[in-house]
């Protein structure tokens, strides 16, 4: 009951907050959906964003189509996900639901020095459905490679359905987690919402899936990489197991890293101390949902 009152006051304090403060320069259609969740109508934005041409996705449709590419997503389409990676240069979305604050949306993976770069080996660990995987593929080229990494079987075989419909060859799919150990672990399985899925086991009726968690480290050095140009990690509150998993990959490479902190209350300060022990020339950027590291 206490949490159900929290919750709500930290809903009417953000409403308040947008009403008062940014609500002035959006769309009268945002300012509803985003004060108003009584008034919200199911798929406000896909709905937006077919309705301006922005996306193609019919209702008994299982995809999104987005220019020339096309994305698989099952039962749930993780709009929001997808509005963060791809649409961050869009005035209108950028404007209206990444730069809002009721929202909180991740936004993109590449910020200050933090940049794909034509050649990148690129690790994206919780790859998910493939939206940062597949962006990164057409950004880096033919001689970069992305490894994504996704345990959760569902999810991999979606993921990889995305890969091979988009003809991207440079990406290759690694059913494993990454974290500071080589481990087995019990991930509980979200199946409505797959990029929920995570060894947190929670409260509720969650399918019980055994994954297999390796290190970056390992990884590098059982491939033989001799490079590491990009990490990007979203993995539902274990980055920091991650980095502590890659500290040779990082202190040798200097790769840039673009890491979310908004899983754990300490993240932000834990991850930065991290990074910072392993290389303290790193340069740093922090938003409310990332942490940004370039040399």
């Amino acid at each position: 009951m206490i949490k159900k009152i929290k919750d709500t006051f930290k809903k009417i304090y953000w409403r308040t907050k947008f009403l008062m403060f940014e609500s002035l320069n959006k769309d009268w259609k945002v300012v509803a959906y985003t004060i108003f969740p009584f008034a919200r109508k199911k798929n406000f934005r896909i709905n937006l964003l077919i309705n301006k041409g922005i996306i193609k996705h019919k209702k008994n449709e299982d995809f999104i189509e987005y220019k020339d590419l096309r994305f698989y997503c099952g039962k749930h389409v993780p709009i929001a996900d997808f509005m963060g990676i791809f649409l961050s240069n869009n005035k209108y979305i950028y404007n209206n639901f990444i730069n809002n604050s009721a929202f909180r949306l991740e936004g993109p993976y590449e910020e200050g020095g933090v940049k794909l770069k034509i050649g990148d080996i690129v690790i994206d660990a919780g790859s998910n459905l493939g939206f940062f995987a597949i962006l990164a593929g057409e950004k880096i080229g033919t001689n970069g490679k992305v490894f994504a990494f996704e345990p959760v079987k569902k999810t991999s075989e979606i993921l990889n359905k995305n890969i091979s419909y988009n003809n991207l060859l440079n990406i290759k799919v690694i059913e494993n987690a990454l974290g500071d150990k080589e481990s087995e672990l019990n991930f509980a399985i979200n199946e409505d919402i797959l990029g929920c899925s995570s060894n947190v086991l929670r409260e509720g009726k969650n399918k019980i899936e055994k994954v297999k968690q390796i290190t970056l480290d390992n990884f590098v050095e059982d491939n033989d990489l001799e490079k590491i140009d990009f990490i990007k990690a979203d993995i539902e509150g274990m980055e920091r197991n991650l980095i502590k998993g890659a500290e040779k990959t990082i202190k040798r490479f200097k790769p840039n890293l673009s890491i979310c902190i908004y899983h754990l209350p300490d993240d932000p300060e834990v991850i930065e101390k991290l990074i910072l022990d392993y290389v303290p020339e790193y340069n740093i950027k922090k938003t409310k949902q990332k942490i940004f590291a370039w040399v």
